[in-house]
């Protein structure tokens, strides 16, 4: 069983193919995913609209982590990216997977992907 579980949005096809991505890279399979729709029909810890508005890595122990934090931890433990694990360190790092997070997220809104439809916030 994966350690962490990645929900995402399953009717945005830039968001499938970024999960299709994930799992070519997780050699050692500690990452499942599931989309936010079949998520939400079996919790109660995220409310649909919580779980609509950012991607969330959720660990076994519980652990939480949202948005760019979440790409961070990916970059830092899938296997064929341990080559730019120093690129993640300190500050940079950070600043990087945020970035490429909004990024991301601008992207799916001018694709119009169908729960994207919110404004576009940096909230940190």
């Amino acid at each position: 069983m994966a350690y962490w579980l990645l929900v995402y949005d399953g009717d945005c096809p830039m968001c499938r193919k970024f999960i299709q991505m994930i799992a070519r890279f997780d050699r050692d399979k500690m990452i499942d995913s599931i989309s936010f729709s079949d998520f939400a029909e079996k919790t109660d810890k995220f409310s649909y609209d919580e779980l609509e508005e950012d991607i969330h890595l959720i660990g076994q122990k519980g652990e939480v982590l949202k948005k760019g934090e979440a790409i961070h931890k990916m970059i830092s433990i899938l296997p064929p990216l341990k080559p730019f694990r120093w690129m993640l360190e300190g500050k940079p790092g950070r600043k990087f997977s945020d970035l490429f997070y909004f990024s991301t997220k601008r992207l799916r809104r001018c694709m119009n992907c169908p729960h994207d439809k919110r404004e576009i916030r940096r909230d940190r």
